[in-house]
């Protein structure tokens, strides 16, 4: 990482970059509230902690305990992308209070989000957005620049084509950071999956589907959330992306908290170079679906 840092409004701080100047990486990591602090996170040029919708009590236990890893300048807090009607009052009340306690580095991951941070987070120090804004066009690109948006992550679903297509459509749009490492949500169910005699099932459930792909599926905040198996993954496009002047790099787990071992050695393969084991690349070498 060194060469590059990340400024408090999110954007990687160095020399401005050239389509022929080596631009060094720097990894961030996105994890849920309810992550087991992982000391091997402690070195990320940022670590993006997604509040959920857990109470003020429970949420600064949390960044206490990831503060002794990771120092508070290092640290992001994000707003959850589904909110029901009976949590958006609570939600906000809990962003007013953390803003009013210094916390001004926050990242949305829809425009319920962004309006929540505008409204509530008046010192806010750049906004980033997740990937679930699907910035994979011209004009929604337009939109994160009108909104200024300090950051946006790539989707799951973009190809390597597409996205130095938007990057070099995108001057003034913020910077761009590329979703290297994630065990993505297929789909979201507000119940909980019933099987069989057993009936509806409390904690984490494992099955096949129709092609002998191993899904799971477990309750976070409120909402049952199924991902493969394998996380997708797409560490073989980082020299490609440098090229072109992305610098920065996202580790995501926070749509499935994983046991410490398990982070720390998909984030040293990352950081190494290396494809993670039995990971999957997405479209990344292919057209979008």
């Amino acid at each position: 990482m060194a060469g590059n840092r990340l400024r408090q409004d999110g954007v990687l701080k160095g020399p401005p970059v050239t389509s022929k100047q080596a631009v060094l990486p720097c990894f961030t990591a996105k994890v849920h509230l309810t992550q087991q602090v992982t000391a091997a996170l402690g070195d990320a040029a940022e670590l993006i902690v997604q509040i959920g919708h857990a109470d003020t009590e429970a949420i600064d236990r949390a960044l206490d305990a990831w503060m002794a890893v990771v120092p508070r300048e290092r640290i992001r807090l994000a707003v959850p992308l589904l909110v029901r009607d009976s949590e958006a009052a609570p939600l906000e009340a809990r962003v007013r209070a953390l803003a009013a306690s210094g916390w001004r580095r926050w990242e949305c991951a829809d425009l319920p989000g962004l309006d929540l941070l505008r409204r509530n987070v008046p010192a806010c120090d750049g906004i980033t957005a997740d990937w679930s804004f699907y910035a994979l066009n011209r004009a929604a690109i337009a939109f994160l620049r009108e909104a200024k948006i300090a950051r946006r992550v790539t989707s799951p679903e973009e190809t390597q084509e597409n996205l130095i297509a938007c990057v070099e459509a995108g001057a003034g749009a913020g910077a761009v950071e590329a979703l290297v490492f994630q065990l993505t949500p297929l789909f979201i169910s507000q119940t909980p999956p019933v099987t069989g005699s057993e009936g509806a099932r409390t904690g984490p459930v494992s099955f096949a589907d129709r092609r002998g792909r191993t899904l799971h599926t477990f309750p976070l905040d409120g909402r049952w959330i199924t991902t493969d198996e394998r996380p997708f993954a797409c560490v073989d496009v980082i020299p490609t992306l440098l090229g072109v002047g992305i610098g920065l790099f996202r580790c995501d787990w926070s749509w499935y908290p994983a046991a410490p071992a398990a982070i720390a050695s998909a984030w040293g393969a990352v950081r190494r170079d290396d494809t993670p084991p039995g990971s999957h690349a997405g479209n990344v070498h292919r057209g979008l679906l």
